[in-house]
């Protein structure tokens, strides 16, 4: 059986996170690929390479590509929505933060409604450059980052793009946590 290839995209995986690595490596069975921020992610993505498994954090510097840094720019801190990694998820899954869901979500506000067409301008920025892996699904993607599951439900992001794989970051979190994304991630997806 060929090694599980995931994908990991985190701009701290080899600093403030390279404990959670080992057991990874040390698992064995997984090719573990490393993107630091939002324009190597895009270029690994494009590069007609298919991952068993996509990891994302939602805060997400931009990297060298001016696209990336424009909308980095562009946006004032503080929501999940003005998160490079938010806008990385809806290119990756070509789904519009514009879609209907089926839960009634304080979305139908008329600043819900400004946000989420802010987001969506930026995301057509996007894929006017570059084209979504058609391979990936929401169930090859799993996120795990700092911000809260509630933050990513307000608007109704996660019931969007389809993702049920979430683990938010701690300050004390076991050195498996990763593995256990990833098992739980692989396990649910079949090819």
């Amino acid at each position: 059986m060929s090694p599980k290839k995931i994908l990991w995209i985190e701009d701290n995986a080899e600093t403030e996170l390279a404990e959670l690595l080992g057991p990874v490596y040390h698992q064995g069975g997984y090719l573990l690929e490393l993107a630091p921020d939002a324009t190597v992610a895009v270029r690994t993505l494009i590069q007609n390479k298919k991952y068993d498994g996509v990891i994302v954090d939602i805060r997400l510097p931009p990297g060298h590509d001016p696209l990336w840094q424009k909308l980095y720019n562009q946006t004032v801190r503080g929501t999940v929505e003005t998160q490079l990694g938010l806008l990385l998820l809806y290119w990756m899954l070509n789904v519009s933060p514009l879609k209907e869901i089926k839960t009634n979500t304080s979305n139908n506000s008329p600043s819900d409604q400004r946000i989420l067409k802010k987001m969506q301008q930026k995301i057509n920025q996007i894929k006017s450059r570059f084209t979504a892996p058609a391979w990936l699904g929401p169930e090859q993607v799993a996120i795990f980052s700092i911000e809260r599951d509630t933050q990513l439900k307000q608007r109704g992001h996660l019931e969007r793009l389809g993702i049920t794989h979430y683990q938010q970051k701690a300050i004390a979190m076991p050195d498996d946590i990763l593995l256990k994304i990833i098992k739980n991630l692989v396990s649910h997806h079949k090819q």
